[in-house]
C-alpha cells in the first residue's frame, strides 16, 4: 500500500518549530563558548565573582615624587592582586600564553576604583605570564605627565588619557 504524497512540503508549524530549535541551539552554543573563555581575549571571564572595589589610598598625595612613589607602589600592588584573583579563577582555561589586562578592565568590572595621583588619572595594564611554572605579574602604570613605568607600551593600554 503506497501513500500518496501531497507535494506541499513542510507546513508552517513545522518551519516555526525548526527555527525555534535552531535559535535555541545557537543560544546554548554561545553560552557554552563564553563559559569556556572562547570569547574576546581582551575581556574578563564572566564567571569571576565581583568583589568590593579596592579602597583609594588614604594618604593625600604630596607634590614631591618620593611621596607619591608609595601611592604608585600601592596602586601597582592593587592591580597585581586583582590580576592574581582573575587568573586564579581563569587558570583552568588558560593555555599558557601571555595575558594582558588593563586597569580600565578592572575599573569597569568594579575591581578597582579610579586611580588618581595629584589630579593625574592613572591608567595601565598588567602582563601575566608563566615562567618556570610560576606566574609572573608585570604591572605598568601611566599617570599623565607625573609618572610612567619603564617599558610602558601605549598600544597595550586601551585607555586614552
Amino acid at each position: 500500500m503506497l501513500r500518496k504524497l501531497d507535494n506541499r512540503g513542510w507546513g508552517f508549524s513545522t518551519f516555526i518549530a525548526f527555527i525555534g530549535v535552531f535559535i535555541l541551539a545557537i543560544i546554548l552554543i554561545a553560552i557554552g563558548a563564553v563559559k569556556m573563555g572562547i570569547g574576546s581575549k581582551d575581556s574578563l571571564p564572566l564567571d569571576v565573582p565581583v568583589t568590593t572595589p579596592s579602597p583609594t589610598p588614604s594618604s593625600p598625595p604630596a607634590s614631591s615624587e618620593d611621596n607619591y612613589q608609595e601611592q604608585l607602589s600601592e596602586y601597582s600592588d592593587q592591580v597585581k592582586e586583582v590580576a592574581a584573583m582573575v587568573v586564579e579563577d581563569y587558570e583552568d582555561n588558560w593555555d599558557g600564553q601571555q595575558l594582558v589586562y588593563t586597569v580600565s578592565d578592572f575599573i569597569q568590572a568594579n575591581y578597582l576604583n579610579k586611580l588618581e595621583i595629584d589630579g593625574n588619572i592613572c591608567s595601565g595594564y598588567v602582563i601575566v605570564s608563566r615562567v618556570d611554572s610560576k606566574l609572573n605579574y608585570q604591572v605598568y602604570l601611566h599617570c599623565g605627565s607625573l609618572y610612567t613605568t619603564d617599558g610602558y607600551q601605549v598600544d597595550l593600554d586601551k585607555t586614552v588619557l
